[in-house]
Order: C-alpha cells, then sequence, then structure tokens
C-alpha cells in the first residue's frame, strides 16, 4: 500500500505531537499496533463504532452538576499474553496530563483538563469525574482520543531501568514520556525496539527503513479482535513524489496506490490493466484560514460583509471541475456536506453563499468601497455605519491581501491563481505567497500588532478533518476562543456559547443544527472546496477494504486476496 506523498509513517508512540499529526501516523501506522479505546469509523458511515472498541458504550449520570463517566473494557490482550486493563488506560492519561502541552489535540480547559478525579476500582473499570454535563455522545469525542498502552513494559525511565510506576508522579510521568518520546525518535530501532513489539492490534511491525520510512507489519496471532488478519504481510511503502508512485502503479508493483491529481485522465487506462478505481472520501472540511490579527487588513476581514463578499467570489464548483479533475465536493459550513452524516443540518447541506461576482460587488460598494487608480477597492466612506467601511478602517485603506499557500504542488498553484483572477473581478488584490510545507506552518500564527503579517488568507493542504476522533463534528479547536487551531484567533461569544451547549447536550440535535447554521452564516473562515483524499486504484483480486472509512483509518485484517 502507498503511503500518501509527504506524509510517511514516522512516528510510533501513540501520545502523538502536533508536528506528527499525520493521517498516516495516526490512523495507518499507530492504530495497526495500538487500539484506540473507541474506534471510529464503519464500512459505511462515519461514527462510533462499538463493535470494533476496546471498550464498551460508556455510561454517563449526573454528579452534583458534573459528570460521572463509567467505561467498561472488553477482554483484549497485548501480544505478550497480559490483558489490556485500567491500569493500562490510567498510564495513558497520567502521561497525557503531566505532558499535555506536547499533545497534539490539547485545548486549554479541554481533555484532560476537564478530569476532575480518575479512579480505576478494578481491572475492566475506568471511572472519569467530569467537570461540567455532557451529552454522551459528545464524550466520545475525548473518549476516542485515549489509547492504552502496555504499562507493565513501557513504565520505565531508561532501556535498562526496571518498570515501575513512575507516572504515577508528575515528576515520574514526565521522565517515562521523555524517555519514550526518545525512543520513538530513535527511527533506526522502530523494529528491534522491545518497547514496539508489545501491541494490541491486528498487527506487528516486523521491519523499518528509517531512511525511506518503509514500514511491513505483520500479523499480530494474540490479536483479540475479528476478523483475524488474512494477508501475511503489509508493506506500507513511500515514494519520493506522486510520479514516482504512479509509476509503480502502472507497473503493478502496488496492491493499494492512487492516481495522483495530475494522471486522472489515465484513469481508464488503470482501471483496464486491473485495478478499480474510486475516490476515498474523507470527513473533511476545506477553507481559507482568515487572519484576524494582521494590523492593517484584520479590521477589514473582521467585518462580516467583506467576508460575505469574497465567499460570493470563490466558485467551488469550477475550482472542482479545473483544480481537482472533478473529485472533490463543496464545503458550506464547519460540518462536512460529504459523507452524508446526521450532523449536517439541510440549510448548511444547500450553502448560504453561492458564487456571485454581482452579489459581491453589491455588498462592497454599498459599504463605502470604490476602485482606485490601480483598480484596487479603496475604502471611501469610513465609519460605522451600515453603509460605511467599519470600525478601525481609515479612509483610504486598500483592499489587497496575501494569500499564502503550499508551493510545488500544481493544483494548488492553479486554486491560487484562480481565487487571484476571481478576486480581481471586483478589485479585490490578492498577493500570492507560495511557501513550502514547513513554511506554511510556521507561519499560521497570529500577528502581534507591531508585526508585518505575511498572510491574510492561508489554505491549509488537504483541510481539516474529523479523524480519528470526532464523533460530533463542531470543529471547536478552530473556531472556539483559544482553539489550537484557531490561527486566526477568531472569536465569538455567541459561538462559544453554542459550543458549551453542546458539551453539555443542551438542546440535543436542534443545538447542533443552530450552531453549524450560525457558524455557516458568520464566516469565520472562508468556504473552499475539499478534494477527496485520494483516487484510491486497488487490485481486483484484494478484498475487503471497500468502502474506504472516511475517518481515514484503514482495517487491513479485513482485506483478502481472491484468485
Amino acid at each position: 500500500m502507498a503511503a500518501a506523498q509527504n506524509s510517511p509513517p514516522n512516528a510510533i508512540f501513540p501520545l502523538t505531537t502536533a508536528a506528527n499529526a499525520t493521517e498516516t501516523n495516526i490512523n495507518q501506522f499507530e492504530f495497526l499496533l495500538y487500539r484506540p479505546l473507541y474506534w471510529l469509523g464503519s464500512p459505511s458511515a462515519v461514527g462510533v463504532n462499538y463493535t470494533s472498541s476496546l471498550a464498551n458504550k460508556p455510561v454517563v449520570t449526573a454528579d452534583g452538576g458534573n459528570s460521572m463517566v463509567t467505561i467498561t473494557l472488553k477482554p483484549y490482550k497485548w501480544s505478550n499474553g497480559q490483558a489490556v486493563t485500567s491500569r493500562d488506560v490510567e498510564f495513558w492519561i497520567n502521561l497525557l496530563e503531566a505532558n499535555k502541552a506536547n499533545w497534539w489535540d490539547y485545548t486549554p480547559g479541554k481533555f484532560p483538563d476537564n478530569i476532575i478525579k480518575a479512579s480505576y476500582p478494578n481491572a475492566t473499570t475506568v471511572k472519569l469525574l467530569m467537570k461540567g454535563t455532557y451529552s454522551p455522545s459528545w464524550l466520545i469525542n475525548e473518549l476516542s482520543q485515549i489509547v492504552p498502552i502496555p504499562q507493565s513494559v513501557w513504565d520505565r525511565t531508561s532501556a535498562t531501568g526496571a518498570v515501575g510506576n513512575y507516572d504515577e508522579t508528575t515528576a515520574g510521568a514526565k521522565a517515562v514520556y521523555s524517555f519514550l518520546s526518545s525512543q520513538s525518535s530513535t527511527l533506526s530501532t522502530y523494529a528491534t525496539n522491545k518497547l514496539w513489539k508489545v501491541v494490541d492490534g491486528p498487527f506487528k511491525l516486523s521491519a523499518y527503513n528509517a531512511t525511506t520510512n518503509e514500514a511491513t507489519f505483520v500479523p499480530n496471532k494474540s490479536w483479540s479482535g475479528s476478523p483475524k488478519p488474512s494477508i501475511s504481510e503489509l508493506q506500507l511503502v513511500t515514494y519520493s513524489s506522486n510520479t514516482a508512485e504512479f509509476d509503480a502503479l502502472q507497473s503493478g508493483d502496488l496492491t493499494y496506490g492512487f492516481i495522483p491529481t495530475d494522471d486522472i485522465p489515465e484513469k481508464s487506462r488503470v482501471a483496464s490493466e486491473g485495478y478499480t478505481v474510486t475516490p476515498w472520501v474523507q470527513w473533511n472540511i476545506g477553507f481559507l484560514q482568515v487572519n484576524y490579527t494582521d494590523p492593517v487588513e484584520g479590521p477589514v476581514l473582521s467585518q462580516l460583509y467583506v467576508r460575505q463578499a469574497l465567499q460570493h467570489l470563490i466558485d467551488q464548483k469550477a475550482l472542482i471541475a479545473h483544480t481537482m479533475g472533478g473529485y472533490g465536493y463543496t464545503t458550506n459550513g464547519i460540518v462536512p456536506t460529504t459523507p452524508a452524516s446526521a450532523s449536517l443540518s439541510p440549510q448548511e447541506k444547500t450553502g448560504y453563499y453561492h458564487y456571485s461576482p454581482t452579489a459581491a460587488a453589491r455588498l462592497l460598494s454599498s459599504h463605502g468601497w470604490a476602485k482606485g487608480p490601480n483598480g484596487i477597492l479603496t475604502c471611501q466612506r469610513p465609519g460605522t455605519s451600515a453603509t460605511e467601511c467599519g470600525a478601525n478602517i481609515p479612509k483610504g485603506r486598500v483592499l489587497d491581501l496575501k494569500y499564502a499557500y503550499e508551493s510545488g504542488v500544481s493544483d494548488l498553484q492553479e486554486q491560487a491563481l484562480a481565487i487571484q483572477s476571481s478576486f480581481a473581478k471586483v478589485g479585490v488584490g490578492v498577493t500570492l505567497v507560495p511557501k513550502s510545507l514547513d513554511a506554511l506552518y510556521g507561519i499560521d500564527t497570529a500577528c502581534t500588532t507591531t508585526s508585518a503579517c505575511p498572510w491574510d488568507l492561508l489554505l491549509f493542504p488537504g483541510g481539516w478533518g474529523y479523524e480519528p476522533t470526532y464523533q460530533v463534528p463542531t470543529g471547536s479547536a478552530l473556531i472556539a476562543t483559544g482553539g489550537a487551531d484557531n490561527a486566526g484567533r477568531y472569536s465569538s461569544q455567541k459561538v462559544d456559547k453554542y459550543l458549551r451547549q453542546i458539551d453539555e447536550g443542551i438542546g440535543g440535535q436542534k443545538t447542533v443544527y443552530a450552531y453549524e447554521n450560525y457558524v455557516a452564516q458568520q464566516l469565520p473562515m472562508l468556504w473552499m472546496p475539499e478534494i477527496v483524499n485520494q483516487i484510491s486504484a486497488v487490485k481486483k483480486n484484494l478484498t475487503g477494504w471497500s468502502p474506504q472509512q472516511a475517518e481515514l483509518n484503514i482495517t487491513p485484517q479485513s482485506w483478502k486476496f481472491t484468485g
């Protein structure tokens, strides 16, 4: 199987840092070896799959204004024959609490900060007293992030030291985490290190190339789940480029590969060579991050009418057709439109702002913007009335935005040029800022009032996904005040209130719909189409892989060869 380009499997320790939180690392590497407490994803739907989970459905009861969550583990075993117990859950939680700032999904006030007390009355029971009241469905968002790890093997501070209960103190938990992180950073020992040989997933790592990041798995014969793996070996193969991957696919070297966007016209030929070709749709949204902290353009972008005008200038259907080879879907709000889910409101499914340069021009001109000598819009009527530019926008302010995106990717370059051309139709200037992927993530931060901001709009390559840990798709990390992924520093008291209500289960689905409709209209970011995860090409003699899971998990224990 081909790993996604620029996303090699290179982090094995399942307390993942932000730098290593890729779909390949979490969904297609770590999860083959170490199972999350709750498994999200099934062959035909998004959401929690209790049959494939390590624990039964959690029981939530009220406890003096807080929530007591009781989790009962199923009878799973580690590959060394020992049972997966509540002590293994405690071990992971203790390491997380002592090192939470390093964790990829940490948001202050959220998990694990909202754990008042954790107790483990017996080997199969975990009790978490959570601050405030929570709906059971929302809690799965947090509980599915827990990954039990083998305390009886990993609770050590050095390779030669004895196993202890070091994690039971903050200092000890930091020392254990430091040791495990250092071991995880030594990629050359992944296949030989005794730590990583004790797993509870369907596969074990048998070989790993630290240079190419190529990983080879064999079945874990002690796996407690079902079905038992049928294939004898799985190689997760990396390539230096999409061209190299496609050459391997055409040569028949891959059982499970993908057709790069540039090569979509070749899909019929690939199919004729014995492959099933099908899109792999992930539960993602596409968007342009908006920088509200730019001291120059931030006040402009803070005006809802400006964001509405810009949204009217994004022709999602044309971008799908001309830059995604037709393999994409529109984003209308914080909940993905594809695949369908109960969380998607009828209003968001339809969308609020459709492509209309006329509507965009009308919005801007009615608020006092007119083209200057260079054809770029400038504020002619400063002020805060309904027909003026808005707060903190001086007369003469030019509407000229910096658009940052990943360089060296042809479809992203085409999208950037299309946006630049579309915005220019009404006089909105766009300066393109191509950056390497590392540099792009480096500038994805808020600006101070004295800095020169390098971006106003930023396109996240690959969008933002609700895999692997979201049952209720609120996207709170993106738009909650202080959210971990809220780089543009959007802040709305109403949004924060809705999020608290959803956390607590107030109003049920009605509140979820009201929240997502409000967000769709308020445009905390600009909605962009999202390309499918990949155009998969799978040899026709491999079965059990379809339909591909929207959370991007893979389940090779279900794959079988025929003929």
